[in-house]
């Protein structure tokens, strides 16, 4: 991620950790309403399952949007992009029958609540059915196996808003956290020789490109 510029993606990890950290701290699970049981499970080998519930076993898996337009627009569409679909069956089908699904959606813009409070609101909706949707990883032919992302559907009769997130002060961008961390793990002259390495191959790249179009 020191290199990612798909700013929306990288952000959206920093949203999801903010919410989990301050659900496993102030919040209840949604469906058994058991408090403390929260435990946040993320992470690449925790696909469909960021948040996990130790009482109920209820899964949660966080998505964010831009702002809470975009969470309105994807809840009417009720067709929103979410992970691998191969771990999603393979969940399905490991899971016990009782056991509840949520998506959990975050806009990364704060409103104001009813109270005049600058929050995050965080709608839930438990899943409802899950397909397999191509991606462009679907036709790298380095891969042994045809490899899917999925789109999700939600019981939308089961919608509600879990809770606020407070908006406790600035949040900094992920591209800022990760130019901090390179800077204190390397230094900061190695940072700057590899941004100036960057830029001069994009500049490179530029002058291929634009003598082709000549």
């Amino acid at each position: 991620w020191f290199v990612n510029d798909d700013d929306a993606s990288c952000n959206g990890v920093l949203f999801e950790a903010i919410l989990a950290c301050h659900a496993l701290k102030s919040e209840s699970c949604y469906n058994c309403k058991f408090q403390k049981a929260l435990r946040w499970n993320g992470g690449g080998s925790a696909s469909w399952q960021d948040i996990i519930c130790t009482n109920c076993g209820a899964m949660y898996e966080v998505k964010t949007k831009a702002s809470m337009e975009k969470v309105e627009n994807a809840l009417r569409w009720n067709n929103i992009p979410a992970g691998s679909f191969s771990a999603w069956c393979q969940l399905r089908n490991s899971k016990q029958s009782n056991q509840k699904m949520y998506l959990v959606i975050l806009p990364r813009k704060s409103t104001f609540n009813r109270q005049h409070q600058k929050v995050f609101p965080v709608t839930i909706a438990e899943i409802d059915r899950v397909l397999p949707k191509i991606c462009p990883s679907s036709f790298n032919p380095n891969h042994q196996a045809v490899r899917f992302k999925s789109s999700v559907s939600l019981k939308l009769n089961t919608k509600a808003k879990w809770f606020d997130l407070p908006v406790t002060g600035e949040i900094v961008e992920m591209g800022t956290i990760a130019v901090q961390v390179f800077k204190d793990r390397f230094s900061e002259e190695e940072f700057i020789r590899l941004e100036e390495l960057y830029l001069d191959s994009d500049s490179s790249d530029d002058d291929v490109k634009g003598q082709e179009a000549e």
